[in-house]
């Protein structure tokens, strides 16, 4: 059967067996707030989704997603969750499309390395700013200098890495910063710049 929904907010269909997301189709008319499409078996992306047009919250994670992903995400959303599948990278256009983000999460992947086109990320708009960052659980060497020039960061996590060094940067807002078990061999001089900070782990 194909299911058409134009009427849920919050639709959650986590946990189930759908193998085919062309049998799960969102209108355009469909006025869906947060989609939670998790650990279903679907190994590529619910193009459907993509109708929607006001969407704000979409987690994919553990749905077999594998290599680089190229996809344009809508423009809408401030939240993506990707965690527990096997990204290795993303195209340009992927990263453009998410430009609008709040809160990025790609933690368990197989991710080798951050491009510096993670700049644009959470700068599309002046009341849009990413600053929740999780990578952890990867392969990642280095952290691009672009990526911690921001101002707004809150919280980030990228524990159980390879990153060997991290450029300097300052972070008013962070609350919360994870590099445990990682390669690093010193720490830039930058918590006194927040009077916010709540976690700090550098375990190994």
């Amino acid at each position: 059967h194909i299911y058409n929904y134009n009427i849920f907010t919050m639709p959650n269909i986590s946990y189930n067996k759908l193998e085919d997301q062309n049998k799960v189709n969102f209108t355009s008319e469909a006025h869906v707030n947060s989609l939670t499409f998790s650990a279903n078996i679907i190994n590529d992306f619910p193009i459907s989704l993509f109708n929607i047009s006001d969407i704000k919250i979409l987690s994919l994670l553990r749905i077999g997603l594998n290599g680089i992903i190229d996809v344009e995400f809508p423009q809408s959303l401030i939240a993506i969750d990707l965690s527990h599948n096997k990204i290795t990278s993303f195209s340009e256009k992927c990263i453009r499309s998410m430009k609008n983000l709040l809160a990025l999460n790609i933690s368990f992947n197989n991710i080798n390395e951050l491009p510096d086109a993670f700049s644009i990320i959470g700068t599309g708009d002046e009341k849009f700013h990413l600053s929740k960052f999780f990578a952890d659980h990867n392969r990642i060497s280095n952290i691009p200098t672009s990526l911690l020039s921001s101002n707004f960061m809150e919280q980030f996590s990228v524990s159980n890495n390879k990153i060997h060094h991290l450029g300097q940067f300052r972070w008013p807002k962070l609350k919360m910063f994870n590099v445990s078990f990682n390669h690093l061999k010193e720490l830039p001089d930058a918590f006194e710049s927040s009077s916010l900070l709540q976690e700090v782990n550098v375990s190994f």
